[in-house]
């Protein structure tokens, strides 16, 4: 599972938690805001079950869209 997410309230770099990555992060100051791909570190084993968040910050509001990547035949 990836998610493709920005915040419009602070140009802050984000902290995953345990058993996640940040793929790729941008930090623009000049607009305040700040863009990242994140993902799990492993599949999930739940179907229909997916946790994506991070420990910091947490008061932000922000845009999410996740995105499931199957694997191919």
């Amino acid at each position: 599972m990836r998610s493709a997410t920005n915040d419009w309230d602070q140009a802050i770099a984000r902290t995953p938690v345990s058993g996640q990555v940040i793929v790729h992060q941008r930090v623009d100051t000049s607009t305040g805001d700040t863009f990242w791909v994140q993902s799990t570190t492993a599949p999930n084993a739940s179907a229909g079950t997916v946790d994506i968040h991070d420990s910091a910050p947490t008061t932000d509001l922000f845009n999410y869209a996740g995105v499931e990547i199957l694997p191919g035949s």
